[in-house]
């Protein structure tokens, strides 16, 4: 299979992104094939630490992240006796966020921590075999 990849990072841990792009392709006696995808990443992280007075210190951290990607793929073939072919698609995103807060003292800590994630993926994909359709 032939395959290029190209590949995109800029930031460090507390700020960057990164994006990343392929595609492929196959060629048999009975067969090609194609995929191609492509994928981002952002994210954010800040943390602090603060003494209010000796003994009593208050960290904070924040954090957002998110991702998307998409891949698609087709193939056709002949078996000898059968024609087929199929071709699909996928699509997927993905967020996350998070805070919290910590007092510490000489006697103890507490915080408080607050987050959330969510997340959808969805896929189509349709085929044919001789004389057959069928699709999801």
């Amino acid at each position: 299979m032939a395959e290029e990849v190209i590949g995109v990072t800029e930031g460090n841990e507390q700020v960057g992104a990164s994006a990343e792009a392929h595609a492929g392709t196959e060629v048999t006696d009975t067969s090609v094939s194609a995929n191609a995808g492509v994928s981002a990443e952002a994210h954010a992280n800040v943390e602090n630490t603060t003494e209010v007075v000796e003994g009593v210190s208050i960290n904070s951290e924040a954090h957002a992240t998110a991702e998307a990607s998409v891949e698609a793929e087709a193939q056709a073939g002949w078996d000898g006796q059968d024609a087929s072919a199929s071709a699909g698609v996928t699509a997927e995103v993905r967020v996350e966020v998070g805070a919290s807060t910590e007092v510490e003292t000489d006697y103890g800590t507490a915080g408080v921590h607050a987050g959330a994630y969510g997340s959808t993926c969805r896929s189509r994909s349709r085929c044919f075999n001789r004389s057959t359709w069928c699709r999801s």
